[in-house]
């Protein structure tokens, strides 16, 4: 990691029971949609109608939860290209980092 000392400061940042929230309701719609996929192929088709108006709500929920994060970092002038401005060393590259990595749903990946 380039900037450990920026990076820590920029993640005390983190709302952790938003993001807890937030993780519980992505892994609860995928798990959704796998279980959706499985009624479809056992022809259970309602199951599987219901499994995806379920895993739409949860996604839609997240979108929210999300937006009301990014909201939260906007008026703390967290957002880069914005109105960013926060004391730290290095603040805008560190910063950088931790953006990129947490505002891209694809960077953690199971193998």
């Amino acid at each position: 990691m380039l900037y450990p000392d920026g990076f820590a400061e920029a993640s005390r940042h983190t709302d952790m029971l938003l993001s807890t929230i937030e993780t519980a309701v992505l892994l609860t719609s995928s798990s959704l949609i796998a279980i959706g996929v499985r009624a479809i192929k056992l022809d259970q088709r309602r199951l599987a109608t219901w499994l995806l108006v379920g895993t739409a709500c949860l996604g839609l929920s997240f979108l929210v939860m999300h937006g009301f994060e990014y909201y939260k970092e906007y008026t703390e002038h967290l957002i880069l290209g914005i109105d960013f401005s926060q004391p730290w060393p290095q603040a805008k590259r560190s910063s950088c980092s931790f953006v990129c990595i947490t505002s891209s749903p694809g960077s953690i990946r199971s193998t």
